[in-house]
């Protein structure tokens, strides 16, 4: 196994691990919140960095990081929810979204196309594959798993804008994926 795949199953175990724990209240959320979450943002940018530059991509290691980015949302918003700090429809409709958009992306490319048509192209690119898109979706998600460790009143309104920035995120593939899988 190559580091950058480590990293993304290393990033899965964590969050399993610190949710675990928080739930059997073997640890305190406010206390324990903050070195993980800085472990999984990094190993997240990390896996991917040292993939490119050390030439160590795999087919494997991209299913890895999205499929760690998913486990790592899913698992917050589930225990948020379980815990009564979110409504359940918040993870019901993040995991729905996860697997619905993971899923095209992953058809699509089965198919023989790396991209799908609005790649780097004006507001649908910015949205969904910018640097700037990516980081709205994962700082208000961060944000939002942040604040409801702590009990912020805030929390649940952070939970409904990183819902939104997400939702936002997924119209563009939604709307061009169509036509890889009209006919079929």
């Amino acid at each position: 196994m190559n580091i950058p795949n480590f990293l993304s199953l290393s990033r899965i175990v964590l969050v399993n691990v610190h949710v675990f724990l928080m739930y059997f209240s073997l640890i305190d959320p406010k206390i324990s919140v903050i070195v993980p979450f800085f472990i999984i943002v990094v190993t997240d940018r990390l896996d991917g960095v040292i993939a490119r530059k050390f030439n160590m991509k795999t087919p494997i290691g991209d299913v890895l990081d999205v499929v760690g980015d998913r486990v790592v949302e899913m698992v917050y918003f589930v225990y948020f929810s379980s815990i009564g700090l979110i409504p359940f429809w918040i993870p019901a409709i993040f995991v729905s979204r996860g697997v619905l958009v993971d899923g095209l992306v992953g058809f699509v490319r089965s198919k023989g196309f790396t991209r799908l048509s609005f790649t780097n192209q004006g507001l649908m690119g910015f949205i969904t594959t910018s640097n700037y898109g990516r980081a709205a979706s994962a700082g208000a998600k961060l944000l939002t798993f942040t604040a409801l460790s702590y009990g912020f009143m805030g929390g649940l309104y952070l939970a409904y804008l990183a819902l939104a920035i997400n939702l936002i995120r997924a119209v563009p593939i939604l709307i061009q994926s169509h036509r890889f899988i009209d006919g079929i």
